[in-house]
């Protein structure tokens, strides 16, 4: 019970860093749960954090609303993180709930003339 806690935790971290770097216009073809690391503090809590960005790239200047939704879309980076690890942490018995946004689904499908 408090694995399942601690790992909803972790990555509910995870999945919020996603979202912050999504909102500052970048998005990262290679998030997977490989590339963040975990840090306990003193208190006994713990700290995710996003540690490769070698494949990131910003949003481009020109770049329409319709067109950088459906880049975020394609990528899926929170299912790359939420999802993946829903499928690891059930293969040990877990059960991670993870439900994945549509932040960029309005966008996407939207009309941006």
């Amino acid at each position: 019970m408090i694995v399942d806690l601690l790992s909803e935790g972790i990555v509910d971290q995870a999945v919020a860093i996603v979202q912050v770097v999504g909102d500052h216009n970048i998005l990262n073809r290679d998030v997977r749960p490989d590339n963040f690391i975990i840090e306990q503090n003193r208190s006994g809590s713990y700290r995710v954090f996003m540690i490769d960005f070698g494949l990131a790239r910003l949003r481009g200047r020109d770049e329409s609303d319709r067109d950088w939704g459906k880049a975020k879309l394609n990528r899926d980076e929170e299912g790359a993180v939420g999802l993946v690890m829903k499928k690891r942490l059930a293969r040990e018995g877990f059960e991670l709930r993870f439900e994945k946004s549509d932040r960029y689904m309005e966008w996407a499908g939207g009309d941006d003339e």
